[in-house]
Formats: structure tokens, C-alpha cells, sequence
């Protein structure tokens, strides 16, 4: 079962909200081999830019970053709007 849904996430853009914690960088990780494209966001900057270097020099073009605080409306809706025009490079 779970290499099955690993290899429905191939080609998939994922947006991963509070990916510089444990559980979302493994998330990105597990999407990231699965040749998923990602893009990881959170308010964290430090920690964001840390994962982002991590990722960015094993997967390259596959991954981007977005530097966003997910608790509030406004933070969310500047979001999404970054992730959509990444998406749309």
C-alpha cells in the first residue's frame, strides 16, 4: 500500500505547510523521491531556508520554498498565490 501511494504522487505538485518541523520535511522527503514536485512553506524562515538547501541540492528544480505564516487568512491567501505562480513557471 504505501508504494502505491508513492507512485501516485509522481508528477503531482504538493504544497507542504509547516515543512521545516519533523513531520513535514519528512513529508517532503517521501514526495520529493516519489517524483513529486514540492513546495515547502513555512513561517520559520531559518529552518525553511535550512530544508530548502537540503532539498534543492539533491532535487534540484523539483523543489521551491515560500516563506508564509499558514495561521492566518491573509498568510494563507499570499500563500497560495505565490504557490500558483510558481506552479505556473
Amino acid at each position: 500500500m504505501k508504494n502505491s501511494l508513492l507512485t501516485t504522487l509522481k508528477g503531482q505538485n504538493i504544497l507542504i505547510t509547516g515543512a521545516a518541523g519533523r513531520i513535514g520535511s519528512s513529508i517532503a522527503k517521501a514526495a520529493l523521491s516519489a517524483d513529486a514536485n514540492v513546495i515547502i512553506s513555512d513561517f520559520l524562515l531559518k529552518c525553511l531556508n535550512s530544508l530548502y538547501l537540503e532539498l534543492s541540492n539533491k532535487y534540484k528544480d523539483r523543489v521551491n520554498s515560500i516563506h508564509a505564516d499558514a495561521c492566518t487568512d491573509n498568510g494563507i491567501e499570499e500563500l497560495l498565490e505565490k504557490a500558483l505562480a510558481i506552479k505556473s513557471r
